[in-house]
């Protein structure tokens, strides 16, 4: 996708599930066995740095590819759902450990099946999740079964979310360039606060092809939501930097764990 376009080729809505992973309405025995295996070697990594991490609740399969509107470029959105309100003392910051270590997994790991790179994610067990299609991998069975949408895109109406945001990430950029750390740091947690906001609101007003979510997509897909983040923690390394030169070249995994004060 470039910021004058987008490829609504991709949106289409297939008459069936996509055989490579579906099998009578089940995931196939090889893809759930990988997926359960990536899942526990995650949560292990979790326990073995902070052992009272409670046990995870359920393992989830959903997004694109467990529903009708699969594309070529659809990721394997791979959910370990573990129970917030059982976190003890530092459940905040538990929770930005999980961000953390997530972003790491994912920058660290190119997992394909298929064909289609697997993005694990953390998910609060108590946290609504509005998506077309939630398989539990744990239970083998549906939590949500995927419903067959019909697809009314605004086109326009989407761009023009997407390139008012791609353009405050832009002016982002330049103002990191002329060294003005503290107003990138600000501005970019708010901006990183209002995408969020953003596509939940579309989520629970008109679903998964709402302008926001679908801008929300396109932001992801251009990787310009990895440039706001390494915008962020770039900014706040040269905030907290004494007579060095500008950090430019970042690592997102590496400084999320300085800026959270966890040891890697």
């Amino acid at each position: 996708m470039q910021e004058d376009g987008f490829d609504s080729s991709k949106l289409v809505v297939h008459e069936v599930l996509n055989s490579k992973f579906w099998e009578k309405g089940k995931l196939k025995p090889e893809v759930s066995e990988k997926l359960m295996e990536i899942a526990q070697d995650f949560h292990d990594l979790l326990k073995s740095e902070i052992p009272s991490i409670p046990d995870f609740d359920n393992v989830t399969f959903t997004g694109s590819l467990a529903s009708y509107n699969y594309h070529n470029l659809s990721d394997i959105d791979l959910h370990v759902l573990i129970n917030f309100g059982n976190l003890e003392d530092g459940g905040e910051i538990l929770e930005k450990y999980f961000t953390a270590k997530r972003i790491q997994w994912n920058k660290t790991h190119k997992i394909m099946i298929f064909d289609h790179e697997v993005e694990i994610y953390i998910q609060d067990t108590n946290e609504e999740h509005f998506a077309n299609g939630v398989y539990s991998i744990l239970t083998q069975d549906w939590i949500d079964m995927p419903i067959k949408e019909k697809v009314d895109i605004d086109l326009e109406g989407t761009k023009k979310k997407y390139n008012a945001i791609s353009k405050e990430i832009k002016e982002l950029s330049s103002m990191f360039e002329d060294k003005k750390f503290k107003e990138v740091y600000d501005y970019s947690v708010q901006l990183k606060d209002k995408i969020k906001r953003m596509r939940q609101s579309g989520l629970e007003d008109e679903g998964t092809y709402s302008n926001e979510n679908l801008a929300f997509k396109m932001l992801r897909i251009n990787d310009e939501l990895g440039t706001l983040s390494s915008l962020k923690i770039a900014a706040y390394d040269n905030m907290k930097s004494l007579d060095q030169k500008s950090v430019s070249n970042i690592n997102i995994a590496e400084n999320w764990w300085r800026f959270l004060g966890v040891r890697t």
